[in-house]
């Protein structure tokens, strides 16, 4: 590589870091939802710093990684959400270079350095949804983020090992894994198939080829996985003991296969598994769609690859012409749908590179293909969770992001590669695919800063302000000063059926081992057990919160789920004050709270 390559790489992922610092200074405090998902990631951890123990005290769904890693972080640094977003902007830090390392490897330094503008644009920081955390500067769910990290990381020590071959490496990479396994099943499934593709190619290798790595390869990767997973076992194990460390380890998998929980009209919904006919079409129609724009783009980029003498020229008129007719395309396609040829071009690839693997199992897979392999099946397993509508929204911030990098990498790389061979210019069809693309992020940048723009309110101060719309936070924020001035040192709050924040916002315990009281808790843990909880040792306060469930099946607490729970507080608790509208009335912009006191 000459000086001046290596000075305009330099320069280029100089500029990635700007953005991304940018990026996350806008979105600071405005990413958590006050209401919904978030509080639970700042309750349990500072629960957490204060004794309590995962399983004991906590009633957890998920592996342990996500609250154990807040857990040593706040330990560090302080309980806070500042702390917290801090962390996440090490995460998103850490991603980023991930990615780029691997596009780096599979298509070189222009199209890593889009995918990585692509990521923090339209995923780290990126915020679509009317509901807050999905994004990776405060994700609904530690454990998705971390585990997506260290399920990159894998594969990157994985391609690391196919050219270095050292035990050290190998160990790194199933540890790497084994944290992988204690974040959540989805992510799991994904890293092991990404991390499973590239040691299955490694293994079946010509033997000359790999002597003593086979060995190396699958002694000290399983090592580093049990060192890992045993990790986490020897802590459970003094924590709970030895009769709950099975559901404790298993974590997410012990409910990924009930149908009370994922079964569910929401999960169904996300899967696009509501109305399979509907999706698959909406699917073919769009893939169709797009195929044949990228197509005229391209035979236009031609065209004018052969009419321009000068290369600069043909670029900047490519880039133009390739950036204009997508923001025109945009005004009649949906940006929330442009991620669905995933579907089928994720599946496509992985079984074109697995058939390529074993038609060269004779010679082996050079490093630069080996990870290509993993990374694929790992974008393709990441997919079952929203499986016919993935999306860069919702849990597509994370669950999307390898597909989008490798279609980056076909339009930045590969495209104009097959076009060069036949006669083109590289940089004319290049300039057209970079135009396409970052048009596609600013479009997304462009939705999050109109979400950005109407949270005028906040719930909280200082190191722990949550920026949101004032409808919510302002009844929230009344609700939390009304609480204070009722509870005495020591005394729980129980709100119902979501709204652990204020619990932590006031640094007051729940009183049960449940925090949320959602459809899906509620078919995880027996509502007799939570009843006798609160029996044993009831509230001094609780508040019952507008949470609509519809997209669960139900209109409200109460209605359809959680009755008896209801019922329990009606029976032992008087309205002390209401804030805003009835909890259990109206739709979200009718947004109220209710504070009980004990009769």
């Amino acid at each position: 590589m000459s000086a001046l390559s290596r000075s305009a790489g330099v320069a280029g992922w100089c500029a990635v870091a700007l953005v991304g610092a940018l990026a996350v200074a806008i979105g600071w405090d405005r990413g958590a939802d006050p209401l919904i998902d978030f509080g639970r990631e700042l309750y349990v951890p500072w629960r957490l710093t204060e004794g309590d123990v995962l399983h004991r005290d906590i009633a957890w769904f998920n592996g342990p990684l996500g609250p154990w890693a807040l857990e040593g972080w706040m330990r560090l640094f302080g309980v806070s959400l500042d702390a917290v977003q801090a962390m996440n902007a090490v995460v998103i830090a850490l991603t980023t270079a991930a990615i780029g390392r691997v596009c780096t490897v599979i298509a070189g330094q222009l199209a890593a350095g889009i995918a990585a503008w692509l990521f923090l644009i339209a995923f780290a920081v990126g915020q679509k949804e009317s509901s807050g955390s999905f994004l990776f500067l405060a994700p609904y769910s530690h454990g998705i983020t971390l585990g997506f990290l260290c399920g990159l990381l894998a594969l990157l020590l994985l391609h690391r090992f196919s050219e270095r071959g050292t035990r050290r490496t190998a160990f790194a990479a199933g540890a790497f894994l084994g944290l992988a396994f204690l974040s959540k099943a989805e992510i799991f499934l994904g890293a092991a198939l990404g991390a499973g593709a590239m040691i299955t190619a490694q293994l079946v290798a010509p033997p000359e080829e790999t002597r003593g790595r086979r060995g190396r390869l699958l002694i000290w990767s399983a090592l580093g996985f049990g060192s890992a997973v045993g990790a986490a076992a020897g802590r459970f194990a003094a924590q709970i003991g030895a009769a709950e460390l099975p559901m404790a380890i298993a974590g997410t998998w012990i409910h990924a296969f009930d149908p009370s929980v994922s079964g569910g009209d929401f999960y169904r919904e996300m899967r696009g598994t509501d109305d399979v006919g509907r999706s698959l079409a909406r699917v073919g129609i769009t893939t169709a769609g797009i195929a044949a724009f990228v197509a005229a783009i391209m035979a236009s980029a031609q065209a004018i690859d052969r009419r321009a003498r000068d290369a600069r020229v043909a670029a900047a008129v490519a880039f133009g012409l390739a950036s204009t007719a997508t923001v025109a395309a945009f005004t009649r396609a949906h940006l929330r749908w442009m991620l669905l040829p995933l579907v089928i071009f994720l599946p496509a690839l992985v079984i074109a590179l697995g058939g390529r693997a074993l038609r060269r199992r004779e010679e082996g897979l050079d490093a630069r293909s080996l990870l290509l392999l993993g990374f694929a099946a790992f974008a393709a397993g990441l997919l079952p969770k929203i499986l016919l509508v993935p999306m860069a929204r919702h849990y597509g911030f994370v669950l999307t992001v390898p597909g989008a990098m490798l279609l980056v990498c076909l339009l930045v790389r590969w495209i104009p590669d097959a076009a060069a061979r036949r006669g083109a210019r590289f940089g004319t069809m290049a300039a057209a695919s970079v135009g396409i693309v970052l048009v596609f992020g600013a479009m997304n940048a462009y939705a999050t800063l109109q979400r950005f723009r109407v949270q005028d309110g906040a719930l909280g101060a200082g190191p722990d302000r949550v920026i949101g719309e004032s409808w919510m936070t302002e009844t929230l924020a009344s609700a939390t000063r009304e609480v204070a001035s009722l509870l005495r040192d020591d005394e729980t709050l129980l709100v119902l059926p979501e709204g652990v924040m204020l619990n932590y916002q006031l640094r007051r315990r729940t009183p049960t081992r449940v925090v949320n009281f959602m459809p899906p808790e509620l078919a995880m843990f027996e509502q007799g057990e939570i009843i006798a909880a609160l029996e044993q040792a009831p509230p001094a306060v609780v508040v019952l919160v507008k949470r609509p469930t519809d997209i669960y099946g139900y209109p409200f607490f109460g209605e359809g789920y959680g009755e008896e729970l209801l019922a329990w507080v009606r029976e032992n608790y008087e309205r002390k004050r209401l804030v805003g509208y009835e909890p259990f009335s109206l739709g979200w912009d009718h947004f109220g709270a209710e504070i009980l006191l004990p009769r």
